[in-house]
């Protein structure tokens, strides 16, 4: 993978490590930063991360000079340590996904067809900017090349971004009401706003007796929680044991119907702290592929007690 997110930080963020691919480009150039951008769609951080040209102290941690990208886009791999330019580099980046493979050994086999497609490549890159533009400002990419000590939030991760986008289309499904106001066709942004919202997110998952998995900036300030830990605390421990029943009925009239609302009752953080929360729609969460994901619950009215 590009991209491994798999050790956890404090304060809900997440570190990142075994990056294996990195693509540096110009981010000053309309068509590299749009090929980027098609790149980024269609990978999601799986396979590759970026660092633009322009970014000195992003090169410097890879031992790139500005200069050295002059002479084309770099794709640079970790482990074994591996390094690609110009055409070389855009066919491996073709060779490692899965859709296009087949084609680039196909045009590596044919005869004198890469010596073509290099000449095409050193035209394209020497009137990059005469033929196809130049950007006013560099794109930054959404999938940032980091190194091993670099963080990043929670709500960033490629499968946070997803169920984020469960939560919102779910509580739409259901409700027929928006969670966030936002582009429906961003689910980054979406994900940074339902992260990001003052007021409370949550949900669980499928497990016997579920689990946390999904908890904003406010509800985790509220729980006195950090990510990492509140995605593995079950739900019924965030309610008095006298209030675990009355939330267990609820969850399962909102689970018959798909959603209840004005819901209120007791909660407890961390320390113990009480609080009443009022309000409270819950709902039932469907995957992109519409089955049963957990449930999940929105509030925006509490008071300490």
């Amino acid at each position: 993978m590009g991209i491994a997110y798999n050790r956890l930080g404090r304060n809900g963020r997440i570190r990142r490590g075994n990056m294996t691919h990195t693509v540096i480009y110009d981010g000053n150039c309309n068509l590299c930063s749009n090929l980027v951008q098609v790149l980024e769609q269609f990978d999601r951080g799986q396979r590759f991360q970026y660092i633009p040209m322009q970014d000195a102290a992003g090169l410097s941690r890879y031992q790139v000079t500005p200069e050295d990208c002059e002479m084309g886009m770099i794709l640079i791999q970790d482990a074994p340590p591996q390094r690609w330019q110009g055409s070389d580099a855009a066919e491996e980046i073709g060779r490692l996904l899965p859709v296009a493979s087949v084609l680039v050994n196909a045009y590596r086999s044919l005869p004198g067809l890469k010596g073509v497609g290099d000449r095409a490549y050193l035209q394209v890159r020497d009137n990059r900017y005469n033929w196809f533009g130049r950007r006013e400002t560099t794109y930054q990419p959404r999938y940032p090349a980091c190194d091993s000590s670099c963080a990043i939030e929670s709500w960033q991760t490629p499968a946070v971004i997803q169920h984020s986008q469960n939560l919102i289309t779910s509580f739409q499904h259901w409700t027929g009401r928006s969670l966030i106001d936002g582009d429906a066709n961003d689910p980054i942004g979406q994900a940074k706003t339902l992260f990001t919202v003052p007021f409370v997110v949550v949900s669980h998952g499928t497990e016997a007796d579920p689990i946390f998995n999904y908890g904003n900036q406010t509800a985790l300030d509220l729980w006195e929680f950090d990510w990492a830990a509140f995605t593995q605390l079950p739900s019924r421990l965030s309610a008095e044991p006298i209030e675990q029943g009355e939330r267990d009925r609820l969850l399962a009239e909102a689970k018959a119907k798909g959603y209840i609302s004005d819901y209120q009752g007791i909660r407890i953080s961390r320390s113990g702290k009480r609080f009443r929360i009022e309000q409270v729609i819950l709902w039932d969460v469907l995957t992109e592929t519409g089955e049963n994901g957990g449930q999940a619950a929105m509030f925006g009215t509490w008071e300490m007690v």
